[in-house]
């Protein structure tokens, strides 16, 4: 998946969701932001989502999947402060 912030101006938060069957797994995500590659963590989701939050926080660019918890069908991959301009290639791993 390839995001590109089209403004000149502001930082962006996106989303990218989409189905699973309810037996696949996430087992790898890859965030590449100016030609550096980050491999996520796994972390339980609170403090997933307290890391996500201070590193936006602190101006830093981000990268929070889970799957909903109420069905457990949609996996939510949401990159926050994609600087103006810039480009994020997100690579995932599924096991079916």
């Amino acid at each position: 998946m390839v995001y590109i912030n089209p403004s000149t101006d502001c930082a962006l938060e996106v989303t990218y969701e989409f189905p699973l069957e309810k037996t696949t797994l996430l087992s790898k995500l890859f965030a590449e932001l100016n030609g550096q590659t980050i491999e996520a963590q796994v972390r339980s989701k609170k403090s997933a989502k307290e890391k996500y939050e201070d590193a936006l926080a602190s101006g830093n660019a981000a990268v929070l999947a889970e799957r909903s918890s109420e069905k457990k069908e949609v996996m939510s991959i949401k990159l926050g402060n994609l600087l103006p301009e810039q480009v994020a290639r997100l690579k995932v791993q599924l096991i079916m």
